[in-house]
């Protein structure tokens, strides 16, 4: 919150003495959004009680594997994009 403040309080005084603004263009909507993190696995193995008694399926290998591999491509690809976000705007800075 602070920081945005100040960063108001400074593009003000930017536009009052006349330094005509600051030419930014935002890196594209595709680069802010990451793939979505994959829901819990279902559960399609055998079926089992838990230790409030309840009766639930367990996950199987397969599942898990691949809930597993959705996970580590979701992180890469957010890894990926903060990194594009990253060079574009140091080459902004130059």
């Amino acid at each position: 919150m602070t920081r945005t403040v100040l960063a108001l309080a400074a593009l003000s005084l930017l536009s009052a003495c006349g330094g005509g603004g600051i030419n930014f263009t935002p890196p594209p909507e595709s680069k802010l959004v990451c793939t979505e993190e994959p829901g819990r696995p279902v559960g399609l193995g055998p079926e089992y009680v838990d230790a409030n008694g309840v009766t639930r399926r367990a996950v199987t290998d397969a599942e898990d594997a691949a809930y597993k591999i959705a996970m580590r491509e979701a992180g890469g690809d957010c890894r990926t994009k903060l990194n594009w976000i990253r060079r574009y705007l140091d080459g902004l800075a130059k």
